[in-house]
């Protein structure tokens, strides 16, 4: 996680990586093992995504306004 988050642009934390993985892991197809695995490994097909969430974060400087932004974006939560 913290390898992915160096990725990043800016940088984050494997913290920070992991709440942005919660967000994805609802709304975002690719996300869905991240369910069932929390501990699945972070491939760099999820790079981008996690980058948007990262850009929205900045944008709005809220995690919850990124999570309703990821949502619009991509529609209502998958099951």
């Amino acid at each position: 996680r913290a390898e992915a988050g160096k990725q990043l642009n800016p940088p984050v934390s494997a913290r920070q990586i992991q709440e942005y993985i919660k967000i994805a892991k609802l709304f975002v197809p690719g996300f869905e093992h991240f369910r069932k695995c929390p501990n699945a490994p972070i491939k760099e097909i999820h790079i981008p995504v996690l980058q948007k969430i990262r850009e929205y974060v900045i944008k709005t400087n809220s995690l919850i306004q990124a999570r309703v932004m990821i949502a619009e974006e991509y529609g209502t939560r998958k099951n």
